[in-house]
């Protein structure tokens, strides 16, 4: 086990860099389910359009994002 620590130790950065990139990647997939959930339960029976659309722009702001980091 020493021997492959001794080995990754100076890739640790670029480790933690992949791994906080998976985290973030992983938060924003979750993050469109959770608006449009909001907006079917919560919105909607509101009756008001224009927080509808508020809403459905922000979920195109948070697709939007989440293609820019996959690329």
């Amino acid at each position: 086990m020493k021997t492959i620590l001794k080995y990754l130790k100076p890739y640790s950065t670029r480790m933690l860099v992949g791994f906080l990139i998976k985290v973030m990647g992983t938060l924003m997939d979750l993050g469109l389910p959770w608006v449009l959930a909001y907006i079917i339960d919560d919105v909607i029976p509101l009756g008001k359009v224009s927080n509808i659309l508020y809403w459905g722009l922000g979920m195109l702001f948070l697709y939007l994002e989440q293609e820019l980091v996959i690329l």
